[in-house]
C-alpha cells in the first residue's frame, strides 16, 4: 500500500502491488441465468471487485487497472454509451437500445499500429445481481455485435434489470504485422539514416589506415633523429 500525503491537503491512498482481482463470471450468480455470453462476439467475461468501474487522473488507477481484468492493467478509456461520455480515445461507440438490451459498434480499429484489445464494461449497481461491474473482452476483429444485461433484480426469480452504463476499454499496439514499431517508426530488423546531414559526421579511420598513418609518423621521427645527429 502507497500512502502519499501533502501538507494541508490529506492523504491519498493508493495501491501498488497489493491490487484488487476480477473473478471469471461463473456459470450462475444467485437466481441470473450465465451471464457470460450475454455480450456477442466476447471471449471471455469477467467480475470487477467494485460496484462502479470508476476513472481519475491517473490511468494505473483505473478501477479495471486495479482489478488487472483479464490479465492486463494498462487499459486507457474509450468513452461511455447510455451515460454519455467522450473517451480519452475515440473508437466511435454507438449504442442503438437501451438499458436492457441492444446492440453496438464501433469505429474499424482493429489496424497495424492500432488497437490490440477491446473491453466492454457494464455498471448496474448495488441492489442489482451481480452488485459488482461486469467487463466482458470483444473478439479481436469485431466492430459490431448485441448485448443483453447481465443484472437482474434480486430475489425470486428475478427480472432483468437496467444497465447503468457501458464503458468501452481498449489496450493500444505498437507492432504492426511487418515487425515495425509504429511507436518510433524504427524496424526491429534494421535501421536506415535518411537525414541529410551525413556529410557533418566525421568519418572513423579503418584499422589498416590507423596503421598506416602510424608508420608514417615513425619514419618522419627517425629522419628527424638522423639529421640531428649529423
Amino acid at each position: 500500500m502507497i500512502v502519499c500525503c501533502i501538507a494541508a491537503s490529506g492523504c491519498l491512498v493508493g495501491v501498488d502491488s497489493a491490487r484488487a482481482s476480477s473473478i471469471t463470471c461463473p456459470a450462475l450468480i444467485g437466481n441470473n441465468p450465465p451471464v457470460a455470453d450475454n455480450v456477442t462476439p466476447s471471449t471471455g467475461c469477467e467480475i470487477g471487485s467494485t460496484n462502479n468501474d470508476v476513472l481519475g487522473a491517473d490511468p494505473a488507477f483505473f478501477q479495471v487497472n486495479v482489478d488487472a481484468l483479464f490479465g492486463f492493467d494498462d487499459w486507457q478509456f474509450a468513452g461511455k454509451a447510455i451515460e454519455s461520455e467522450p473517451g480519452l480515445i475515440d473508437i466511435g461507440l454507438s449504442i442503438i437500445g437501451g438499458p436492457i438490451s441492444g446492440t453496438w459498434s464501433v469505429d474499424d480499429i482493429w489496424t497495424p499500429a492500432g488497437i490490440s484489445d477491446l473491453m466492454f464494461v457494464f455498471k448496474g449497481g448495488a441492489a442489482k445481481d451481480p452488485g459488482n461491474y461486469v467487463s466482458y473482452l470483444i473478439a479481436a476483429g469485431a466492430t459490431s455485435g448485441v448485448y443483453v444485461t447481465p443484472f437482474r433484480t434480486p430475489g425470486g426469480r428475478g427480472n432483468a434489470a437496467d444497465i447503468s452504463h457501458i464503458s468501452a476499454y481498449v489496450r493500444m499496439s505498437t507492432i504492426d504485422g511487418s515487425g515495425t514499431d509504429a511507436s518510433t517508426n524504427i524496424d526491429t530488423g534494421s535501421f536506415t539514416d535518411t537525414s541529410n546531414d551525413a556529410e557533418d559526421i566525421p568519418s572513423v579511420p579503418e584499422p589498416a589506415g590507423l596503421l598506416l598513418l602510424g608508420c608514417g609518423f615513425a619514419l618522419l621521427a627517425r629522419a628527424k633523429r638522423r639529421k640531428l645527429n649529423r
